[in-house]
């Protein structure tokens, strides 16, 4: 969001618009020099203006042929979505074959899915305080990316699978609200739309508290006594908070036990516990990221720290020096990334506001979560030598876990 000066225009988008109007710009290093840039193709990509967001001026907008890129017809992602559903949970599956009452609410999945999506859409519309209410088709796709994670065999009727629906939407949606009267309106939204789509006696058996967690299994161990798994996960319904409390603080305990420094002195009262379950979420989802906004001291980083050691992630956080600068940043973020590379271990790296020492250390953290490459952070003698090391470590996995062959 370019800012506009006291004149309309927008420094940075004038530049851009000065490179494709006369093919180059002044050299800031030598005052008064043209450069010229030849045979250059421009593609530029937006959202539309509101929420907060300013819109571009029009003599930028008029050296672009523009293209209008729509949302999908309803009829385009009910064939994505319920194509993914269907086949998933299929009714003649050669697998594993759910049941006939299952096969008929996996049909409506959809449908639910885009009527929640638009009733969202309609009321929770951004504003400059809420500028992150945008709504498009990664939510749906973020609410089917959860549902996959519960395992088939778990998904024996209608009602669990409505329940697994209802929780993925609250954590999809209903999450991403900042005040509590929006997500009292949402999470009514969500059983009205499972009464008009399946009922009222299905939203009746599916209504109340509603948590599924991926940490209760205990660690699976062969006939000789020797550990195989030692967190296994199964995304599986709660049913009563107690057995997941005594579980987190079991895995306090043992966390404590291995780290003598920054133990763990956690109250797992319901709502921190409520926490704790959607950060495990998150920590056992493929490029599971989160920004844990809230008020100093309440629990964030305890959480994460807790969450992270359950999932089996290494914990990582940088260290605030006077003399922190960009290149300590890369040779930190060199650890990290050489550790989930080449050593295959998930890497759980914590990031708070009061690390943000320069402002363009939020960039190269941005093209962590876009795009997971950072410009320039390994030297090129460096990178010669990485893809060799990545593909011996990719082969010794393989070959110590032969039956993922199979």
């Amino acid at each position: 969001m370019p800012v506009i000066n006291n004149w309309g225009d927008q420094i940075t988008n004038e530049i851009v618009r000065q490179c494709l109007d006369e093919s180059g710009c002044y050299n800031l290093d030598k005052p008064g020099e043209w450069r010229i840039f030849a045979d250059m193709g421009y593609i530029g990509a937006m959202v539309h203006p509101g929420g907060g967001r300013n819109d571009i001026p029009h003599r930028l907008k008029r050296q672009f042929n523009l293209i209008n890129v729509t949302m999908p017809s309803l009829g385009a992602i009910n064939n994505i979505f319920g194509s993914i559903m269907s086949g998933r949970l299929s009714t003649i599956s050669p697998f594993h074959a759910v049941s006939a009452q299952v096969g008929d609410a996996v049909g409506k999945l959809t449908e639910a899915t885009i009527e929640l999506y638009q009733r969202t859409a309609n009321k929770m519309l951004p504003t400059p305080a809420k500028f992150h209410y945008s709504w498009n088709m990664r939510e749906i796709s973020r609410v089917f990316g959860g549902m996959f994670m519960a395992d088939r065999k778990t998904i024996t009727d209608d009602v669990y699978l409505i329940r697994l629906w209802r929780h993925e939407c609250e954590r999809v949606f209903s999450d991403k609200l900042i005040n509590a009267a929006d997500k009292e309106w949402e999470n009514k939204t969500i059983l009205a739309v499972i009464e008009q789509v399946y009922g009222k006696d299905i939203a009746a058996r599916v209504s109340g508290q509603c948590y599924f967690v991926n940490f209760m299994l205990e660690p699976v161990f062969d006939d000789e006594g020797i550990c195989h798994d030692e967190r296994p996960q199964s995304y599986e319904y709660a049913e009563d908070l107690d057995p997941v409390r005594t579980k987190a603080l079991a895995f306090q305990d043992q966390f404590n036990e291995e780290n003598k420094v920054g133990k763990l002195e956690l109250v797992l009262f319901e709502y921190a516990l409520e926490h704790l379950m959607r950060i495990s979420r998150c920590m056992c989802q493929d490029r599971g990221s989160m920004m844990l906004v809230g008020v100093g001291g309440s629990g964030k980083q305890s959480l994460t720290r807790l969450a992270s050691f359950i999932a089996g992630n290494f914990i990582f956080q940088i260290s605030i020096t006077k003399y922190y600068s960009v290149s300590n940043l890369f040779e930190d973020i060199k650890v990290l990334y050489k550790r989930a590379g080449l050593q295959g271990k998930p890497v759980t790296f914590i990031f708070t506001d009061a690390e943000v020492k320069e402002e363009n250390f939020l960039e190269y953290l941005n093209q962590i979560l876009a795009t997971g490459e950072v410009s320039n952070l390994f030297p090129k003698d460096e990178m010669v030598c990485t893809p060799s090391n990545t593909r011996a470590a990719a082969f010794q996995s393989v070959c110590l876990q032969p039956s993922d062959c199979l």
